[in-house]
């Protein structure tokens, strides 16, 4: 029977692998080498969740990572005309709003759920779109969203103040809190932390660095965008990055990982009366 295990065992790892492999394919058609190893290690981690319908997409960007990990999402909304208009054909979203998350124009109590990849770090006066998180969501809904986490900074290739400051204002970084400041702000708009979960190891921030700083301008993209016409260097690169997503999302799923990087959300809304 040992024999049979091993076997299924294989088959299932292969699967794993394949999956992985046409993620970061697809990925890498939209996103940067950096991007992508980030939003497939989220992909990994948030497509295993059991999402209800009528959610708000906050922060939905171009909408292409939404679409890999979502059947359907009822709402999506952003700061960026540019990017609602990526969106439109993607036939995901019943509704897409160029709006300010600070001030959402929806009634109180309609979602049942929010989600927010990698945005709210970036907005001022963060805790105005909590509350409006926090007020459109219905009561038990899901507030699920990922941010990087005070440990962050810590993990770059370069571990100078400067660099470390220039990175994070390039980055457009404003939020870099600590686990007890986002939950005091989310309890104080009535949504009550049920899971926290890092992700990205010190290893996979670094190597994600590197890529920023690497492929990140327009010359190295550029370059990187000749190298995918190159079958054998587009299938070694792939196969890189599949490797990493491979170790990051062992480590993360058996939850060894005490310090990393980002960190992955879900907050209940609970009204006590």
């Amino acid at each position: 029977m040992k024999p049979c295990f091993n076997i299924r065992e294989k088959v299932g790892v292969h699967k794993e692998n394949e999956k992985l492999t046409r993620i970061v394919e697809r990925f890498l058609g939209f996103f940067t080498p950096s991007a992508t190893l980030l939003r497939a290690m989220e992909m990994g981690l948030i497509s295993e969740l059991r999402v209800a319908p009528l959610m708000l997409d906050l922060g939905c960007g171009n909408g292409q990572f939404s679409v890999s990990v979502f059947k359907e999402v009822g709402v999506g909304i952003d700061v960026s005309s540019k990017a609602i208009k990526a969106s439109k054909g993607l036939g995901l979203y019943t509704n897409l709003i160029v709006c300010d998350a600070r001030r959402l124009p929806f009634s109180d109590n309609v979602f049942t759920t929010v989600f927010s990849n990698c945005t709210l770090e970036h907005i001022p006066e963060v805790e105005k779109a909590i509350q409006e998180v926090g007020r459109v969501l219905k009561n038990n809904g899901s507030f699920i969203f990922t941010v990087p986490s005070e440990y962050f900074s810590q993990f770059f290739f370069f571990p100078f103040k400067n660099y470390i400051d220039w990175r994070n204002k390039s980055l457009f970084h404003i939020n870099l809190f600590k686990f007890k400041e986002w939950q005091k702000m989310l309890k104080t708009h009535g949504l009550y932390i049920n899971t926290s979960r890092l992700y990205m190891s010190p290893t996979a921030v670094r190597l994600w660095d590197f890529l920023e700083g690497c492929f990140n301008t327009r010359i190295y993209r550029i370059g990187f965008l000749c190298l995918l016409r190159d079958k054998v260097l587009k299938r070694f690169f792939v196969h890189f990055l599949v490797r990493v997503l491979q170790k990051e999302l062992a480590i993360v799923k058996s939850e060894r990982l005490t310090i990393g990087g980002e960190r992955l959300f879900i907050a209940k809304k609970r009204i006590f009366i």
